[in-house]
């Protein structure tokens, strides 16, 4: 049993292992996608001041033209425009403008770049020549078909930017929720595991039923049974365990245990506590009951006794044993292990008789 245990233990002690390395695994890449979501996001808002700047540029050429249409001039504008297209170009502005490196954006803000500047060149001339409106009205126009283009291509970037970020985030809940699955499967793992060391701790390997530690677990409740509580307390013991490890070999000693354990599990009643509580003897709690009940459980065995010895497959193997008990009724204010002892008397005073029936 213990090899099971230390067996079952280095098991649980490699999952664990296991587990610390997928959890630091696991760490390292949510930090990863964390940290890609929030650059991501930085970069998206950055992205969303480039529209709306290009944008501006694209509305403000416009009020400027009118501007000089008009015979007002914008040298204010001018000036405005010039820094704000400095900002989308290299970042060095008021405006707080980060720029975009996609290639095919700052293809379009090159183009953007080269008509304002163009622009610009128009605008002086038609100060100095009225008559060359046609071709400032033209060249505006053409601006603010590049402008356009500009801000289509910012767009187009931030859907691909904001494309990304959906994708790290179903990357970064499907990894939260392989790691909730992992953590939930350990826990089971590890309840599993102590119910089964639970178990082998407190099961004879040999019988299959409750050890002397569960044994002495039920015994020490501290149960003290009046006049209207009805338990009865078994003590079982081996006659012939020695004769039959001296003569047969131990393997045969535990098949007589295992005989017993056996033919003891099917005649107990349903909810009977039966034990093996020492090498050769057995104790049994029933609860609940009757001085008939009792007595059928009696007769139950020996007739299990009488079943098992003669079915050929066991080796012919005779099942002797003394038994006594003690009906809480006949000892009024007693606890379980009194009842036990009591039990534990009669049964010797069997075992006694069995000697002398033997002898005689």
């Amino acid at each position: 049993m213990e090899d099971i245990t230390n067996i079952e233990r280095l098991k649980a002690r490699q999952k664990r292992v296991k587990l610390l390395v997928f959890m630091g695994v696991s760490l390292i890449l949510t930090m990863f996608l964390f940290s890609m979501m929030m650059i991501t996001i930085h970069e998206i808002q950055g992205t969303g001041r480039v529209i709306n700047y290009t944008g501006m540029v694209r509305g403000a050429s416009q009020r400027l033209i009118k501007k000089e249409f008009t015979g007002v001039r914008g040298d204010a504008d001018i000036a405005r425009l010039d820094e704000i297209m400095g900002g989308l170009t290299h970042g060095e502005s008021t405006y707080n403008i980060t720029p975009i490196t996609n290639e095919y954006y700052r293809e379009k803000l090159e183009v953007l770049g080269s008509g304002w500047e163009d622009l610009k060149r128009n605008i002086l001339i038609y100060r100095e020549n009225p008559m060359t409106e046609p071709l400032l009205y033209e060249k505006s126009e053409l601006f603010f078909t590049h402008a356009d283009q500009a801000v289509d291509a910012a767009e187009s970037y931030s859907e691909n930017l904001a494309s990304r970020l959906l994708a790290y985030e179903i990357l970064l809940i499907l990894m939260l929720s392989i790691i909730f699955a992992v953590l939930c499967l350990q826990i089971i793992g590890e309840i599993k595991l102590n119910k089964k060391l639970n178990a082998i701790a407190y099961m004879d390997p040999n019988t299959g039923l409750p050890n002397r530690r569960s044994c002495e677990h039920e015994l020490s409740k501290g149960e003290i049974f009046g006049e209207k509580e009805a338990v009865c307390c078994f003590m079982f013991d081996l006659n012939n365990l020695k004769e039959v490890n001296d003569t047969l070999g131990h393997s045969y000693g535990d098949l007589l245990i295992s005989s017993f354990a056996t033919i003891l599990r099917r005649a107990a009643p349903k909810g009977m506590f039966v034990g093996r509580i020492a090498g050769d003897e057995f104790m049994g709690i029933l609860r609940n009951t009757t001085e008939e009940e009792i007595r059928t459980f009696i007769d139950s065995l020996r007739s299990e006794q009488i079943a098992l010895e003669s079915n050929p497959t066991n080796y012919s193997i005779s099942i002797s044993y003394a038994l006594g008990y003690a009906f809480s009724k006949e000892y009024q204010n007693s606890s379980l292990r009194k009842l036990l002892d009591v039990a534990d008397m009669e049964m010797y005073k069997d075992k006694k008789r069995c000697k002398e029936t033997k002898k005689a």
